[in-house]
Order: C-alpha cells, then sequence, then structure tokens
C-alpha cells in the first residue's frame, strides 16, 4: 500500500488549486463530526452519500467481500498511522484508489488480498467488455492457487506494454510468454521425476 500512497500524493500535489480544494471538502464532508479525521463509522455512513464509488458491481462478491465482510481490514491497510481513522493523506490514497478504478483485489481462491503492485491478469478477460477481470497477485500465481478458463496470464507491466506495442510485437511478446510457461511447466515435470 505504501507504493500506492505515494502515488496517490505525487497525483495530489499535481493538481490544480481548484482540485486540491474539491478533495479537501470531500474529505470535510466525509469527516463529518468536523474533526478532520474519518473513522470507520464515517466511512461506512459517507461513503455512498458523497459520490465516491469503485466500478465493482454492487451483487459482485468482490464488492461483498471488500466493502461488506472486508470493510475493517481494508480500512485499516488505509489507516498508515494506525490511529483508527484516516487522516487527509490517507483519504487521499482512498481518493485515488476510487477515482483511477486502481482498487484491484487477488481473485485467486479465496485471497482478495489488494494489488498494489506487480500483478497478473488475463488479457482475454481484460479485453471482453461482458466479463470480469481476472487479476492475481504474484502468491497465487507462483503457486498456482486459483482456477481459469484461459491458459495465459500475463504481468501488468508486460499487459501494458502489449497494449502500446505494434500487434506484431503483441504476438511476439506473448509467444515468448507462452514459451516461458512452457520451460516452466517441462521444468515442473522433469523436477517431479
Amino acid at each position: 500500500m505504501e507504493e500506492v500512497r505515494k502515488i496517490a500524493l505525487a497525483y495530489y500535489a499535481n493538481l490544480s488549486d481548484g482540485q486540491k480544494e474539491k478533495v479537501k471538502s470531500l474529505f470535510k464532508e466525509m469527516a463529518a463530526d468536523g474533526d478532520e479525521k474519518v473513522t470507520l463509522s464515517e466511512y461506512e455512513n459517507n461513503f455512498k452519500k458523497l459520490g465516491l464509488s469503485c466500478n465493482i458491481p454492487k451483487n459482485s462478491s468482490l464488492f461483498k467481500e471488500i466493502f461488506q465482510e472486508r470493510k475493517t481490514s481494508f480500512f485499516m491497510e488505509l489507516d498508515k498511522n494506525g490511529d483508527g481513522s484516516l487522516d487527509f493523506e490517507e483519504f487521499i490514497t482512498l481518493f485515488y484508489l476510487l477515482k483511477t478504478g486502481r482498487l484491484l483485489f487477488c481473485t485467486g481462491n479465496g485471497c482478495q488480498v489488494f494489488l498494489g503492485g506487480i500483478f497478473f491478469t488475463c488479457p482475454q478477460c481484460f479485453d471482453n467488455p461482458r466479463k470480469t477481470n481476472f487479476t492475481l497477485c504474484l502468491d497465487c500465481f507462483s503457486s498456482k492457487n486459483y482456477s481459469h478458463k484461459h491458459p495465459l496470464l500475463v504481468d501488468n507491466y508486460a499487459f501494458l506494454l502489449s497494449k502500446v506495442q505494434p500487434k506484431s510485437a503483441i504476438a511476439t511478446t506473448f509467444e515468448v510468454l507462452t514459451f516461458g510457461a512452457d520451460v516452466i511447466s517441462v521444468a515442473s515435470l522433469c523436477a517431479i521425476m
């Protein structure tokens, strides 16, 4: 979360004065009692009222997990200094995650950890607007703690490069990644024998 926090603060530092005032105003509305700290109960009560959203369907299991069952632990991840509330800088992190759609969690078998850095995704699911993105943390990917119908998963950096490179480079990138996966599979089989 620390790297995400730094990114959020860097974006905030580059906002115009007017944009910064809007964020400060939203923070003050969320910290309803005027103490300039957002408690867990203020977070729960004012989240939807203030129009903060995260583009996760409300009927999905992920929404239920993060904003109902796991809301306290996610709030604690945001609470860097551990005082039980979000100060303005901690709120900026939440605001950034929600407004950029960067609020991603591992969809491995029961993991649901917040994906703050490198993660793996399925290019086929990502490019299909009718499907939910499939994202995995490094631990779930390496330990094969997932089941997914598409064979190719790539890390977020390789995926981003594939989106900006010409189509022939994309095919080459995925061929290399597929070859790498085949080599790993063969090495795993050899180790078992």
